[in-house]
């Protein structure tokens, strides 16, 4: 997806809160218009797969494991994201429960406005350990 005129550039950030076991996680993203699904607007199932995997980054970071799979997600588009771009997407715990994570996330123009957001929920990666 490295591309001009997709994915030009990426970078996750994790930021834990001071003195809390909560924590958010960023992606800022630079997109051409190679991802529209018309012009000058990004398809979204990119939106969708954007917050996938910042939900899922934010998931791996809080339980310190491997890749959690996605169980649910759900998106509500609220405006079109206009292309070439910078994005950013961000995420936060919602819930911790046995064997599942709930996320929320916004995708953002990183001055105040929404062009999506979401939840999603992950079961926790379970990990057999070899009998010796």
């Amino acid at each position: 997806m490295f591309h001009p005129r997709a994915v030009r550039a990426y970078k996750l950030l994790l930021r834990p809160e001071t003195g809390s076991t909560s924590m958010e996680t960023y992606l800022l993203v630079s997109v051409g218009d190679g991802l529209d699904g018309a012009n000058e607007r990004i398809h979204g199932g990119f939106t969708c797969a954007l917050l996938d995997q910042v939900f899922g980054f934010l998931v791996v970071q809080r339980l310190e494991s491997s890749a959690p799979a996605t169980v649910e997600l759900t998106i509500r588009f609220k405006k079109p994201v206009r292309t070439p771009c910078v994005m950013l997407a961000r995420a936060q715990i919602q819930e911790e429960g046995e064997g599942r994570v709930k996320v929320k996330g916004t995708v953002e123009d990183g001055m105040g406005l929404v062009y999506a957001e979401g939840e999603g929920t992950f079961a926790k990666p379970w990990v057999k350990v070899a009998k010796l």
